[in-house]
């Protein structure tokens, strides 16, 4: 199950933020999208109905062990391929998808548990 809820509040701007968070939630149309390449600490990304240049600018210069991405609005997903440091990536409710990407660029990704019936 996707966590709605759980994530910290978005960020409008990124200016706004002195010190380097481990963990971030991002909505389209946040300002200054450039700066997470100063944010090298950031753990948990959380992004939400994003478009696809906000999608590969923020891939471009982000690298999270935890990506969360729901309700985006991105035809090619390729830029996941950028993210050889993530363990785990959740995406949710794409209906623009026509381009995957290669997985194997993922180095480590890890199995995440499957819930059953019983669960």
């Amino acid at each position: 199950m996707f966590p709605i809820g759980e994530q910290p509040d978005f960020i409008k701007d990124l200016n706004q933020i002195g010190e380097i968070p481990s963990e971030i939630a991002i909505q389209g149309k946040t300002k200054n999208l450039e700066r997470l390449k100063e944010f090298s600490g950031i753990e948990k990304l959380w992004l939400f109905t994003v478009n696809q240049s906000e999608f590969d600018l923020i891939l471009q210069y982000a690298n999270p062990k935890i990506l969360y991405v729901y309700e985006m609005r991105v035809e090619d997903l390729s830029s996941l391929e950028l993210l050889s440091g993530a363990e785990k990536l959740y995406l949710c409710w794409n209906t623009k998808a026509a381009k995957l990407w290669d997985l194997t660029k993922n180095i480590n990704l890890k199995p995440c548990p499957l819930k059953t019936s019983k669960d």
